[in-house]
């Protein structure tokens, strides 16, 4: 479910010009997909389903989204580039877009400096699709099993 103005926020618009929207289910490809976890940056979102799939929207400038193009989705998209890669996590940046593999792969997308660890790769322009920046043990643990929840409370005491 997602909600707000549904405009681009660069747009400056004044609050009574703006159609504020109530929270409303988000389709796109995702219809149907059980969801895991969600990243959501100012102008794009991620989204992560049980199967380690992901999916991006919103605005595709650096080529965030991931779809090797500048095209925006309004609705999520699958990120084809990560087909057959188990995801346990996503993060989003401004603009760039990361992916943690439950093998503890790490894949960024989107603006290609530092932000992304490539530049020992020499990418500084844009990278459209994902592309694998590291790996770690570590980072795959933690991305393919959820914290636990915290113990129950305990029961009040009674009144003396």
């Amino acid at each position: 479910t997602g909600w707000g103005s549904g405009a681009h926020p660069l747009e400056h618009r004044k609050q009574d010009d703006v159609k504020l929207l109530p929270p409303t289910l988000v389709g796109g490809q995702l219809r149907g997909e059980r969801v895991r976890s969600i990243a959501a940056a100012e102008l794009h979102n991620l989204a992560v389903t049980e199967d380690g799939a992901v999916f991006s929207w919103g605005d595709a400038t650096f080529g965030k989204l991931g779809h090797g193009n500048l095209v925006d989705w309004p609705a999520p998209r699958r990120v084809e580039a990560l087909r057959g890669t188990q995801v346990g996590a996503v993060a989003t940046g401004p603009r760039h877009s990361l992916a943690v593999a439950a093998d503890g792969r790490v894949f960024g997308w989107g603006f290609g400096d530092d932000t992304l660890g490539l530049r020992a790769f020499h990418k500084t322009a844009p990278v459209y699709g994902a592309c694998a920046v590291a790996s770690s043990a570590a980072a795959a643990a933690s991305a393919a099993v959820p914290p636990p929840l915290p113990p129950p409370l305990p029961p009040p005491l009674p009144p003396p």
